[in-house]
């Protein structure tokens, strides 16, 4: 074994040493010989950069002229004209104008050369639109165009609004109206004037949106809470209602219905069992953000026997909980619930009925319920009319937490747990706009509600249906409070107390009623936010849309 290494390494010792040190060259190129280069095709703006690619074939030997032209390498920018790189530097044009570049290759004694003209044009003007851009929300739009060294840019922008415009190169701008806007950029360069144009969406402003149900029209409208109020406008919904859509509420992307039906309060006076309008036709809906996709998550269809049937026991108000469930009260009979994601469920059973212990050993039975709000994840329903007062709190596991003596009927409320007060109207007694501490103490009247609709009787009156709140903690108004406000010569009690429906719709003084918008600090009266409808249930989608 030993004598094969030594053999084989004495025999590499001889083959290294027969060689020459003049005989390790490198391989002479053969073959067809051929100068070619090439650059960007397209158009090529200035200034510009290019990359040579280098195509020759068989060559020992570059020379590249580019007369005229810079090169830029890690070094920087130089002004040579010449490389005898295989492939040159970066080229670098900084105006417009033709240009040429030559490439000299050698092969033994052979020599050939390559001329091509490179057409540098000057850049065309551009308009650098931002994205997403929204109506009263600042943007900016940036001017692009080739500048001469010896030269100054103008600019001039019109913007497509009346009064929008600038001569800043990157101006920031504010569009106050929605829609397609055309953006004109006019650019003087020194030599000449150049215009370029660019159509841009101008979105509207993502804002809340509230909702409200109409008695004249029997829809469902939805109204953005814009920032500018000059934007704003009414839009309807797909669906239509019934008579007496008391109940409305935004969640998890879909608005929920409470409609009582056609009666909404107790007949006067005896009426035999067997009339047919007595009998359960409330129910419980939800639609899409459009008024689309209505789904029915129950509903009271039970005969009229007595007390605590058919039509006593349709759903009037509601509220939500994070959850996702739903609870509303009815006449008198207390809380009700049902999810969010029922579909035709049995219409459910009382879930609580407020006990005589609630209220300081006096029974409630006899008091009409008002309205129901879930708060700091507690279940606050209220008393109205000629014998309710106050506000009772329970848990979500059935137990009394508390009862607000307010001394008032409170037909409807809204809880600001930011201002810590609670905002209430009264259908009897007293009546009108209320606000109080949360412990129901300081109660102080902010409106009288002056000729609100008489319907429901005087003992019942039905009043106001919707409140909802818009708190703006950034605003100098702390938010505000809306109220639907119908007038009593817009809608009013039928003076046949026999007629199911009874109430008496006048769309001719639609006009005299709308929502009502009250300032949350007290600094101005109320203004109506809208006016010519006729509002049940309001509510405030706080998703901005």
């Amino acid at each position: 074994m030993k004598k094969r290494y030594l053999l084989y390494f004495f025999s590499l010792f001889l083959s290294l040493a027969g060689c020459k040190d003049d005989e390790i060259t490198r391989i002479e190129p053969t073959g067809d010989f051929n100068v070619h280069f090439d650059f960007p095709q397209g158009e090529i703006t200035a200034p510009t950069k290019l990359i040579l690619v280098n195509r020759s074939r068989f060559s020992e030997k570059f020379l590249w002229k580019f007369p005229n032209g810079k090169t830029l390498s890690k070094q920087g920018l130089s002004e040579g004209a010449t490389s005898e790189k295989v492939v040159p530097d970066t080229l670098v044009y900084a105006i417009p104008g033709n240009y040429k570049v030559t490439l000299v290759a050698w092969q033994g004694g052979r020599v050939d050369s390559i001329t091509r003209e490179i057409n540098v044009v000057k850049m065309k003007p551009r308009i650098v639109v931002p994205e997403n851009i929204l109506v009263l929300g600042e943007f900016e739009f940036k001017g692009l165009a080739f500048k001469f060294p010896d030269k100054n840019l103008t600019f001039s922008w019109d913007f497509g609004e009346p009064g929008l415009t600038s001569t800043l190169q990157n101006p920031k701008v504010i569009f106050k109206t929605e829609g397609i806007h055309t953006v004109k950029l006019t650019i003087n360069d020194g030599e000449e004037t150049l215009v370029t144009t660019v159509q841009v969406n101008v979105k509207g402003e993502l804002a809340k949106i509230l909702y409200f149900t109409d008695v004249v029209t029997n829809k469902i409208y939805k109204y953005a809470l814009t920032t500018n109020e000059a934007t704003r406008k009414v839009e309807p919904l797909s669906i239509t209602t019934g008579v007496n859509p008391f109940g409305l509420s935004v969640y998890n992307g879909r608005l929920y219905v409470n409609e009582p039906g056609n009666i909404i309060k107790f007949p006067s006076g005896a009426l035999p069992e067997t009339v047919a309008w007595q009998n359960g036709d409330g129910q419980i809906y939800s639609v899409d953000l459009e008024g689309k996709d209505k789904v029915v998550l129950t509903q009271n269809t039970g005969l009229f026997t007595g007390a605590g049937t058919g039509y006593q026991i349709d759903p009037f108000n509601h509220a939500i909980d994070q959850a996702g469930m739903m609870y509303f009260v009815i006449r008198n009979n207390g809380i009700r619930t049902v999810s969010t994601t029922a579909k035709q469920v049995q219409y459910p059973g009382a879930f609580i009925t407020p006990a005589p212990a609630d209220n300081g050993g006096t029974s409630v039975s006899t008091w009409v319920d008002g309205a129901i709000r879930i708060v700091k994840n507690e279940i606050w329903m209220s008393k109205a009319s000629s014998a309710g007062k106050a506000i009772f709190v329970y848990r979500k596991d059935k137990t009394f937490s508390k009862k607000i003596d307010i001394n008032s009927a409170v037909k409807s409320f809204v809880v600001d747990t930011v201002g810590n007060k609670i905002y209430f109207t009264s259908n009897f007694g007293t009546k009108g706009l209320f606000k109080c501490n949360l412990d129901g103490t300081n109660v102080q009247l902010i409106d009288d509600l002056a000729n609100f609709s008489n319907q429901g009787g005087a003992n019942e009156q039905t009043f106001v249906t919707g409140m909802a709140l818009d708190i703006r903690p950034g605003d100098a108004n702390g938010g505000y409070l809306y109220i639907g406000f119908r007038h009593n010569d817009t809608i009013k009690e039928n003076v046949a107390p026999a007629n199911p429906n009874a109430s008496t719709v006048n769309a001719a003084e639609k006009d005299k009623s709308g929502i009502y918008r009250y300032e949350l600090n007290g600094s101005n009266a109320k203004t109506f936010l809208i006016k010519g409808y006729a509002p049940y249930g309001l509510a405030i989608d706080n998703t901005l849309r």
